[in-house]
Parts: structure tokens; sequence; C-alpha cells
């Protein structure tokens, strides 16, 4: 099996220090895999907190019909991670 050896530098106090290990092409896959779902996470609550500041924008300024546009996005946003 392939393995795949990769340098990190872990910063602690200004002090560098290496560490080094080796990925199976499994292993890597897997982290490549995390990392997707960790960063479609955020891009999710991103996107809902985005909408949700619309929301309470349209309401104040008493805009119905963007409150009702942007209340169909939210309710999609939310669909889609269910």
């Amino acid at each position: 099996m392939k393995t795949c050896k990769r340098q990190f530098v872990l910063i602690k106090n200004n002090d560098k220090k290496y560490i080094s290990y080796n990925l199976t092409e499994a292993d890597r896959f897997m982290f490549e895999q995390y990392a997707g779902m960790v960063l479609d996470e955020i891009c999710y609550h991103f996107n809902l907190q985005r909408v949700q500041k619309s929301i309470d924008q349209a309401l104040d300024n008493n805009d119905k019909q963007l409150f009702a546009e942007l209340s169909l996005k939210y309710n999609q946003l939310l669909q889609e991670n269910r």
C-alpha cells in the first residue's frame, strides 16, 4: 500500500515543532472526506446566518415581499440539511 509522507509545522508559544507521519491512501482519502464535511457544515451555517440577518432587516424595513422570498430561501436551506 502506498504511503504519503507529510510534514506539518505546529507553532506553540512561538517555538516551532515539526512532526511528520506516513499516511496510507485510505487515510488520506478519509481526511479529505472529513475536511469536505467540515467545510460543508461551515458553509451551511454561514449561509443560514446570512439569510437570517437579511430576514431581520426585511422585518425591520417592513418589506413583506423580501421577507417572503428570504423565508422560502431559509426553509430550503433547512430542508437541504436534514
